[in-house]
């Protein structure tokens, strides 16, 4: 089984040792502070000061710090943006432990477009996709951009002819946008052209919720 490490995840999971260093350090800082709570007065200075210098030596995984300091599906991906948030006292109770994880996996690090044309015609070859979900936060992964339609779309491009598993949601209307595109919507492709575009930033405060999806043209494969 080939696992593509395009986002560097590996380095996460060798980083786990450092990862729980920081870990027990705010559990021993946060033991009389109350659970859910926004961090605040010398508990915060002491926890960004202990970053700071993690930081320094590179050895900070801010994924998986922020998403045990900060609020819920909240994360930072450096210092800067750690210490300009609120904090919330939501540190994991136990240290986190990989062993076995990718135990099997032959990890490589490549263009998954590279990827799929290299095993396309392979017996029995089965692509499992997990693209971030269209209409959600990207800013984790790494990327030379924000994750656009294009770049969903390219994925989709990429998979056909191919056996797959494809994970998304329905918030991503991709279903939706195929259908529209199989009835005939692909001949609005030039409508644009040449127009300006001009946009005003807005800001939304609902909240909304979705159902994840996962889709396959191999259920046999699949569920094996």
């Amino acid at each position: 089984m080939i696992y593509n490490d395009y986002d560097g995840y590996c380095n996460r999971l060798t980083n786990i040792g450092h990862t729980n260093e920081l870990l027990r350090y705010c559990r021993s800082v946060l033991k009389d502070y109350p659970r859910g709570k926004r961090i605040a007065g010398k508990p915060r200075e002491d926890i960004l000061r202990r970053f700071a210098r993690a930081g320094k030596r590179g050895v900070v995984d801010w994924i998986t710090a922020s998403s045990y300091l900060c609020f819920s599906m909240k994360y930072a991906t450096s210092y800067e943006a750690l210490a300009k948030g609120a904090l919330h006292n939501r540190v994991r109770l136990a240290d986190y432990s990989a062993a076995g994880y990718i135990d099997g996996l032959e990890v490589v690090r490549t263009d998954y477009k590279q990827l799929c044309e290299q095993y396309r015609g392979v017996s029995g070859a089965l692509f499992i996709a997990d693209p971030p979900y269209l209409s959600t936060d990207s800013s984790t992964y790494t990327s030379d951009g924000y994750w656009q339609l294009k770049d969903y779309l390219n994925v989709l491009a990429a998979l056909v002819g191919l056996q797959f598993v494809y994970f998304t949601s329905n918030k991503s209307q991709i279903l939706e946008l195929l259908d529209w595109i199989n009835g005939g919507g692909d001949k609005a492709r030039y409508l644009f052209r040449g127009a300006a575009i001009r946009g005003v930033k807005s800001h939304s405060t609902h909240r909304s919720s979705y159902n994840d999806l996962m889709i396959t043209n191999a259920v046999k494969s699949a569920l094996n």
